[in-house]
């Protein structure tokens, strides 16, 4: 699978998980207009976690949004993404309950959770309970 990945300006953490995954081929421009100057029609994808571009020009092109793009929903912005070619990932299923909640219209889009793979030969240490000065719950 050949997907433009539009870097721009990824989390570090989301974008090293781009550059370690192995099941698909991630073809990395830094911005919208480098992908506006692209032909596109030998990719099955566009990702674009930040950027936003008005879906309804590429009909024939699947397109993967977030979860940067903007933090609550903005309706210029989901007009442009709203498409039967288009997801907008969210890091949970939270994140798009809220939505939901702030605007009925974000029920129009295809809002999909999508959790980035960890790297875990970076966050792989595990402390003595003794020397653990904090903990995180989750309900």
């Amino acid at each position: 699978m050949q997907v433009i990945f539009i870097k721009s300006y990824v989390h570090y953490k989301n974008f090293n998980f781009i550059l370690n995954c192995k099941k698909i081929n991630f073809f990395i421009i830094n911005s919208v207009a480098d992908f506006y100057k692209m032909d596109i029609s030998s990719f099955d994808a566009v990702f674009s976690p930040c950027d936003i571009i008005d879906v309804s020009k590429y009909p024939n092109t699947k397109f993967i949004f977030g979860p940067h793009c903007c933090l609550f929903p903005n309706e210029k912005n989901l007009s442009l993404v709203k498409g039967k070619n288009s997801i907008y990932i969210q890091p949970s299923f939270w994140p798009i309950y809220f939505w939901h909640c702030c605007d009925s219209k974000t029920k129009e889009l295809n809002l999909l959770p999508f959790a980035f793979g960890v790297d875990t030969e970076k966050f792989n240490s595990i402390k003595p309970i003794n020397e653990k000065k904090s903990c995180f719950y989750l309900f």
